[in-house]
């Protein structure tokens, strides 16, 4: 399931509200809508977490655009039950600026590159167990800034999605695109059986954060 387009300037004025970067409000809506999800259900309880996989940028914004990734990826254990959303923003800053100080990620790029040269047999075997240490992954992709044509053709906006790998079994995926976001949303129909309701819930969190900027 994808969300509407979602203008940035909006995300913009959010993070310079209250702090952060345009990830930061991302992980506080997404966890804002699992929150949610679970809420409905009766299913939430005090001090409830969830460990999300991020894959993280290594190579600075301004450098020039070369092949090849430059990333790694940080598991952040998030709070569920925290209801005010700028609460949980601060929350999730806090934790953010924790890991990204550690050697985490590039500890983490290490072992995935160094796992391409095992044989295919104990690569999978390292990544499954890779794959148990987060419940979902989000990544946040920025898209083009300016619009494109194909064939004549303009193209509107792109819907992506996170390839599920190592068993986990939901996935957001928040692709920028000329000036506004799109959310996908891929769950395992066992975990989550309509990825669209945390789309919902992730639209009313990010309406919530919005409202907080005229208090």
């Amino acid at each position: 399931a994808w969300s509407a387009p979602i203008l940035l300037n909006k995300i913009t004025g959010i993070r310079q509200r209250w702090g952060g970067r345009v990830n930061d409000v991302m992980l506080t809506a997404t966890v804002g809508a699992l929150g949610r999800y679970l809420r409905t259900r009766g299913e939430m309880r005090s001090g409830l977490k969830i460990r999300l996989a991020v894959p993280f940028n290594l190579r600075p914004y301004q450098e020039e655009i070369r092949l090849g990734n430059q990333f790694a990826v940080i598991f952040l254990s998030l709070p569920l039950d925290i209801i005010d959303p700028v609460a949980r923003l601060k929350a999730v800053r806090t934790r953010m600026e924790r890991v990204k100080a550690s050697p985490e990620a590039v500890a983490n790029r290490l072992l995935i590159k160094l796992v391409g040269w095992f044989p295919r047999w104990l690569e999978q075997g390292i990544m499954r167990l890779y794959g148990t240490k987060a419940t979902a992954v989000l990544t946040n992709v920025p898209g083009p800034e300016e619009k494109l044509y194909l064939a004549g053709a303009l193209i509107e906006r792109g819907l992506g999605w996170v390839p599920q790998v190592t068993g986990i079994g939901i996935g957001f995926c928040v692709l920028s695109y000329a000036g506004s976001i799109t959310v996908g949303v891929t769950t395992d129909s066992g975990v989550v059986a309509e990825p669209a309701e945390l789309v919902a819930g992730f639209e009313a969190e990010l309406a919530e954060l919005a409202d907080t900027l005229n208090q």
